[in-house]
């Protein structure tokens, strides 16, 4: 764990993921640091006051199931600044659509996929207005899901984004629902560890 680096991990998953993309999401999901609260509970017989835990924020290609990137930020953080992060990190990427939930509905997550040159696959508050504001791809979006919302989640291909959910579960069925790691750094190569490892164990399909 001491000479891996998380820029070479990356590097590594590069290989195993496809650089053009028809439908990506993108999710996160919490993930314990400890496995102790279980044995507390069933020795003292008493429940575990505080549960501390790390969220995963993956992009996924829908299609594949191959995960594209990750990174882990701490419980209190929003999802809507990571996708800009991810992005960021994934400039080889060209993508047609990508897929998120309610969580990364902003003027700058719509800003930074329209960048991207992809079409927002995000539903917009039931309240929100139909002046821009800054994001004429929001706007679209507004219009779009007020006027017919099946219409516009057939052309986005939005039950589709189940499957970051799928995988959430997947790998933690196959890994552990919980870091083996203590020290920050390593948290982070081990997430990567099991990325390219789920990315291999999937490769076939």
């Amino acid at each position: 764990m001491q000479h891996l680096q998380v820029g070479f991990l990356t590097r590594v998953n590069r290989w195993l993921t496809p650089s053009e993309i028809q439908l990506a999401g993108i999710d996160s999901s919490g993930i314990k640091t400890q496995q102790k609260g279980a044995w507390v509970q069933i020795r003292f017989q008493r429940p575990v006051q505080r549960r501390d835990f790390k969220k995963i924020h993956i992009f996924v290609d829908l299609e594949s199931k191959k995960i594209l990137y990750c990174i882990i930020t701490e419980r209190s953080s929003y999802d809507s600044p990571q996708l800009k992060r991810i992005l960021k990190q994934c400039k080889w990427l060209k993508i047609n659509i990508i897929l998120g939930d309610g969580g990364y509905d902003s003027k700058e997550c719509f800003n930074e996929i329209t960048k991207k040159g992809a079409i927002p696959g995000i539903p917009v508050r039931k309240n929100a207005t139909t002046r821009s504001r800054g994001s004429m791809s929001r706007k679209k979006a507004v219009l779009e899901q007020k006027k017919d919302i099946k219409k516009w989640k057939e052309k986005v291909r939005y039950t589709m984004r189940c499957i970051v959910e799928a995988i959430f579960s997947g790998t933690k069925r196959r890994f552990g629902e919980y870091l083996f790691c203590i020290n920050e750094r390593y948290r982070s190569v081990e997430m990567w560890l099991r990325t390219i490892l789920w990315n291999v164990l999937i490769y076939p399909r």
